[in-house]
């Protein structure tokens, strides 16, 4: 990974947005980078892939994402497809877990967790999900832990992992779930374009194509909802399902209660959302692949597995 000292000389030698400030705000724009909830995504992105000597993006494909990214800093390469995460509140008893950090505070071993709330609210006993003031509210920042794996073969693939932990779901302590943006060759040499997302949900997983996913451009457009046609975007626009967790493409609001959650009807919805920033990005290579969480399966495992899954036809 490119030191901060190595983005700084690369900067000077490739312009752009850095070249348009004064030499001194530089380090305050890097700085803003990587911390700041509102620093434009793709002006990060931007930053990043001229520190790795990118260049510019394909004209015909500026969203592309420089190969160079996906074993340098691997946080611009996750933050450029980082999901919109959508959490849903049935009512003011009703709300969803809310994801938070997988180990204890002193992170020498697994988050506790609590045990599964038997019909009460999906979000007893979980971290508060932030102010709600309607539709769209703004979430909490939470950790979301991911792996980038290189998939080789006649049509190769990076895929960056985005796992969350919930301390439960509706029926057993301990929960991860995993949404994966899988990247493909342009004809380019040396740049990568979205070409899906393979998502979990009830213990399979479940993938898209890009081109068929609602998508926004970042932070700024988080409003953007189905019916604007918010397609080929950045972000894939992505709900969690009230009562398990997983994850689907699409709100649904018309089934209530946890007998939804045994079926697509599972009731999600986007009174909270957010993206995560860089310090919200965790390596899950940093937690210790020998710990348990119960009987889901953690980051590690999904990781090995990652190549295994299928995807739609390149």
């Amino acid at each position: 990974m490119l030191s901060k000292t190595g983005i700084l000389m690369a900067l000077g030698a490739y312009g752009g947005l850095a070249a348009a400030l004064p030499t001194e705000d530089v380090p305050a724009a890097l700085e803003r980078a990587f911390i700041d909830p509102s620093f434009n995504h793709t002006e990060h992105l931007e930053l990043a892939s001229r520190a790795a000597g990118c260049g510019d993006p394909p004209a015909e494909n500026p969203r592309a994402l420089c190969g160079a990214l996906f074993q340098g800093d691997w946080k611009a390469a996750a933050l450029a497809a980082a999901p919109q995460f959508n959490f849903a509140r049935e009512n003011p008893s009703y709300e969803a877990c809310y994801p938070e950090g997988a180990t204890n505070t002193k992170g020498d071993g697994i988050n506790p967790g609590t045990g599964a709330p038997n019909g009460l609210s999906p979000g007893k006993d979980c971290t508060n999900p932030g102010k709600y003031t309607g539709s769209f509210s703004d979430g909490d920042p939470f950790p979301v832990y991911v792996d980038i794996r290189y998939c080789d073969g006649p049509q190769p693939t990076w895929r960056i992992l985005y796992n969350l932990y919930y301390v439960h779901d509706s029926t057993h302590k301990h929960d991860w779930e995993v949404a994966a943006v899988v990247w493909k060759k342009t004809n380019h040499e040396g740049w990568w374009t979205r070409h899906a997302v393979v998502m979990s949900m009830h213990s399979k997983e479940k993938n898209y194509k890009w081109e068929d996913l609602f998508t926004v451009d970042g932070p700024e457009d988080k409003k953007r909802v189905e019916k604007d046609g918010g397609q080929k975007r950045n972000h894939p626009n992505l709900y969690i399902g009230m009562w398990k967790n997983g994850f689907f493409y699409n709100q649904k609001t018309s089934c209530h209660g946890q007998w939804c959650s045994t079926n697509d009807d599972e009731y999600r919805s986007n009174d909270w959302v957010r993206i995560p920033t860089a310090s919200e990005l965790k390596a899950a290579s940093d937690l210790n692949k020998d710990w348990k969480w119960g009987g889901t399966t953690k980051p590690y495992d999904r990781m090995l597995k990652a190549c295994d899954w299928e995807i739609p036809a390149i």
